[in-house]
Order: structure tokens, then C-alpha cells, then sequence
């Protein structure tokens, strides 16, 4: 799993010099996501708390976290708390599922190199043909037609060097 990361703006609520918590109705906060590419799997309500030592951690209990997102834009955190501190939002990303190809690839391996090895054969041969006749070896379109057989039998042996790379 990726390492988590705040994803909203940290707001801060609370009433000057008073600690408020255990609220009968929880407040209500919505943050819109800043990064849309999180999706809301993960998507966790947090507030900051520090101790005597002045450390500081992100802490969700007490918080109840929902999300919402229409289309292509970027989504809403809706967290609800029974207290008022700094809250943010913290969100992994989850990475992308994808599919199991199996033996199938074994198969694409083999379907590309048999059509790569019957490419390069006709290459070689349009290469050769064109080349040995030297009526044709006159002609500019000849020249050109060998130089891009040339040019073409070039790239798929690189292509072939490098496909497992």
C-alpha cells in the first residue's frame, strides 16, 4: 500500500480559550480533495494532537468519514466529529488492479515473433528481388522502395533486440 497523505486543506475550529468535545451533535465539515487521482477508497477524517511533549499526531477517533464524487471532478470529504480541533483529511492512493494475463502472454510472445520472423523474411526478400534486378536499380522508385525495406529490417531487428528490455 502507498504511505498516506493529507489530501484537503487543514481547517481549525474551536471556541477561544475553551476545549470542546463531546459534542451531543456532531459538527459537520465538507473538504474538497486536492488531489482527484486518490479516488476515496482510502479517506480517512483526522485532527491533530499533540501532547505534553509538544509532539504531534494524526488522530481519528471521535471523526466519521464519507465521500462524494461526481464525474470528473474532484471529490468531497464530509467528516463528522464530536469536537472541534484542526482537521484535515488523510488519503492513500490505491494502486491499480491489473489483470492477470497468464498464459496469454506466452501466446502474444509467440504470435509477436512469428510475425516479426515473417516480416523480416519478406524484408529480405523484397530487399534481394529489388536489388538483383538491374533494369529496375535505375529507376528512383526502386531505390527508394529498397532503402525503406532497408530501413524497415533495420527497426524490427531493434525492435527484437529490445523487446524483453
Amino acid at each position: 500500500p502507498s504511505e498516506p497523505f493529507v489530501n484537503t486543506p487543514i481547517i481549525s475550529a474551536g471556541v477561544s480559550g475553551r476545549s470542546v468535545s463531546g459534542l451531543s451533535e456532531p459538527v459537520t465539515i465538507v473538504l474538497p480533495t486536492i488531489n482527484q487521482d486518490a479516488g476515496g477508497k482510502g479517506a480517512r477524517c483526522v485532527y491533530y494532537s499533540t501532547d505534553e511533549s509538544g509532539e504531534g499526531t494524526w488522530l481519528s477517533d471521535g471523526l466519521q468519514t464519507s465521500y462524494h464524487k461526481e464525474g470528473n471532478e474532484t471529490g468531497t470529504v464530509t467528516c463528522q466529529s464530536d469536537h472541534m480541533t484542526s482537521f484535515s483529511v488523510i488519503m492513500t492512493i490505491e494502486p491499480e488492479t491489473k489483470p492477470v494475463i497468464g498464459h496469454h502472454l506466452v501466446v502474444l510472445d509467440t504470435i509477436s515473433y512469428i510475425c516479426l520472423f515473417f516480416s523480416l523474411c519478406g524484408l529480405l526478400l523484397t530487399i534481394v528481388a529489388l536489388s538483383l534486378q538491374r533494369s529496375l536499380w535505375r529507376l528512383d522508385m526502386t531505390k527508394i522502395h529498397v532503402y525503406l525495406s532497408m530501413s524497415l529490417f533495420a527497426g524490427y531487428v531493434l525492435f527484437l533486440i529490445g523487446i524483453d528490455q
